[in-house]
């Protein structure tokens, strides 16, 4: 007669699955996990591919000019003043823009009239004529 096989069946916790496997060995699913600890930072750099190098090049280079533009920009701030125009140019400018405006309506509610109201006064439309113009 002939001898059957027995199997016990085992169940493994996951720590146990880990515990159990040396270094390189491939998990049940196909991967494959490797730790490496280098000693040192020349090692390290050493181990790295040629797109990870050039992936912390470029890194540590934006880096540096966002650093540069950031100070750059905070050094403008500091030192600029406000600068106001007082040019006559300038101020007549001012002048005919300001006196276009009516200050008395709401721009929220008519904007037009807020920013020409003040020329449409001032100007009136001729008799006989439905509009400005040449």
């Amino acid at each position: 007669m002939e001898q059957m096989s027995t199997y016990k069946r085992a169940t493994l916790d996951e720590e146990d699955l880990v515990d159990s496997l040396s270094e390189g060995d491939a998990y049940p699913n196909g991967l494959q996990v490797n730790f490496h600890s280098p000693r040192s930072g020349q090692r390290c750099w050493a181990a790295r591919t040629q797109v990870e190098k050039r992936l912390v090049v470029l890194v540590v280079l934006l880096a540096a000019g966002l650093v540069a533009c950031l100070a750059a920009l905070g050094i403008q701030y500091q030192t600029r003043s406000p600068s106001v125009c007082l040019s006559e140019a300038c101020v007549s400018v001012t002048s005919s823009i300001l006196s276009s405006m009516d200050p008395t309506v709401d721009p929220c509610h008519d904007f037009f009239s807020y920013a020409c109201g003040g020329w449409i006064k001032a100007n009136p439309v001729p008799d006989g004529h439905s509009r400005w113009g040449t």
